[in-house]
């Protein structure tokens, strides 16, 4: 969010995007990834509520689980 506005960022293979600190943000990746974050100086996070995106990063955990269980059970 950037003065109450959404901001929608998409990224390539090595693209940094810089949020400044205070700034909510979540990231949503449409694909498998690896995300790193890092912080300069002493880290303080605060609530933020992104109502309109709960549903569908609850869609991926459950997705992501039920993927992991399939796993575990071809493993086993």
């Amino acid at each position: 969010m950037v003065d109450g506005e959404e901001v929608t960022h998409h990224l390539k293979v090595g693209e940094v995007l810089e949020v400044p600190a205070g700034v909510p943000h979540i990231f949503l990746p449409e694909e498998d990834c690896l995300t790193v974050e890092w912080w300069d100086g002493m880290f303080e996070a605060e609530e933020y509520d992104f109502p309109q995106y709960t549903r569908e990063i609850k869609k991926r955990i459950e997705e992501f689980d039920r993927r992991v269980r399939e796993l575990k059970r071809a493993e086993g």
